[in-house]
């Protein structure tokens, strides 16, 4: 039995000290980075990010530029304000930025890490030839780029030229246009009438009174037909899942407008289940003296055709009220 303890604990030693790869304790060695033919720089969302693996410069692979992605940037142009990808070029002397990102990275933790992710720019070397790989930035034991190795890294690109930009637009998050209008620039439907249905999803069993602790919430309701002087209709079209952008806008006179309150608040049984994404949105805002009265309703003009209340109830929408909205 000793015999066997003394050869089990010198396999274990021996284990260890045979350069301590992915032994929790040690640095493990991090992997080259694959050479590719471009550069995927697109917008992404948090936790998302380039499908290329980032990884220690390769043996033989000689870098004579950096390139800079920003997968979460944002610009400004005549539309308004765009969300997108930027992806930057820098030329120079790229030794000290080799130099910081050789750095070897920390001991692997043994913990609990936290589940918050870098969401920082990613860095791509290319060389002569035409190839590129992503490089990564010296981690922590938990895999994360350290404060220390992240300030390394832009020191060092602080001394390179940047000789190219480019914006790649993805989304409008304000437009101007909306915004003159007195629009919001995305509209969007939350239906709370058979959520098993939303986009054909399906939900949870609803959880009993008993089970829920709710806090009391009372909606604006729509003014009267009499008190209204306006209608302000903000159009919205090429939507996905129930999302639009702002198209248009336009007003209803007094007539109009009464006639369209009076629609939307007039008793509609409540919206069958339905799975047709809406394609054009309706967002109407009751005017009293010029100014928004309440909270809008917003009526789907194809697909379902339902009418969300400020209350956020769907019900089917009156046809006169489809008609006054679809003639702005």
């Amino acid at each position: 039995m000793r015999r066997a303890r003394m050869l089990l604990a010198g396999a274990v030693l021996a284990t260890a000290l045979s350069g301590c790869a992915g032994v929790p304790g040690f640095p493990a060695p991090r992997p080259d980075a694959t050479p590719v033919a471009e550069i995927a720089c697109t917008e992404a969302f948090p936790g998302a990010g380039s499908t290329v693996a980032s990884g220690a410069v390769p043996d033989g692979f000689e870098p004579v530029a950096l390139y800079r992605c920003d997968p979460y940037a944002a610009d400004e142009d005549d539309a308004g304000t765009w969300s997108g990808a930027r992806l930057e070029r820098f030329d120079g002397d790229l030794g000290p930025l080799l130099a910081a990102l050789a750095e070897p990275d920390g001991a692997q933790w043994l913990g609990a890490c936290t589940a918050i992710g870098f969401a920082g720019p990613e860095l791509w070397l290319a060389d002569a030839q035409g190839h590129y790989i992503r490089v990564a930035y010296p981690a922590d034991g938990c895999g994360q780029p350290t404060p220390g190795a992240v300030a390394a890294v832009n020191a060092a690109i602080e001394r390179l030229r940047l000789t190219e930009e480019t914006f790649t637009p993805a989304m409008l998050l304000e437009s101007r246009a909306a915004e003159a209008a007195g629009c919001a620039t995305q509209a969007g439907v939350m239906v709370l009438a058979d959520l098993s249905d939303v986009a054909g999803m399906g939900a949870s069993p609803a959880p009993s009174r008993e089970e829920v602790a709710t806090i009391p919430w009372e909606p604006a309701p729509l003014p009267s037909a009499g008190e209204v002087d306006g209608l302000l209709v903000c159009r919205y079209e090429a939507g996905a899942e129930g999302q639009g952008t702002f198209a248009a806008a336009g007003r209803l006179g007094v007539d109009d407008a009464r006639a369209a309150v009076s629609a939307a608040a007039s008793p509609a049984p409540d919206a069958p289940a339905c799975r047709s994404s809406a394609t054009r949105l309706a967002v109407a805002h009751p005017l009293i003296a010029g100014e928004p009265a309440s909270a809008p309703f917003t009526v789907e003009l194809d697909g379902c055709r339902r009418l969300i209340d400020p209350g956020l109830r769907a019900s089917v929408a009156p046809p006169e009220l489809l008609a006054l909205l679809a003639s702005v």
